[in-house]
């Protein structure tokens, strides 16, 4: 069982996301591999990483809790009167 509450280093959940990706076998340090492993975020098979799906709803809780990046006013050519 893993717990959301859990602190993960920007680092560490940068490491998380390249797992996420499929492609982060080499890529990211052993320990941060070890350590999501532990958490439950990740299981090693047939020697690469992949996400759990406590990994998985670990990402999207991230990616979901993140602030989204204001419309440039410039992108349709008006400006927003307030």
């Amino acid at each position: 069982m893993t717990d959301s509450s859990v602190a993960l280093s920007a680092d560490e959940f940068a490491s998380l996301a390249e797992i996420g990706k499929g492609k982060a076998q080499g890529e990211i340090p052993q320990a941060h591999g070890e350590r999501l492993t532990n958490l439950g975020y990740a299981i090693r098979r047939l020697g690469e990483l992949e996400l759990t799906s406590s990994g998985e709803r670990r990402l999207a809780t991230a990616n979901s809790s993140l602030p989204l990046r204001p419309a440039s006013r410039y992108a349709t050519g008006t400006t927003i009167r307030r």
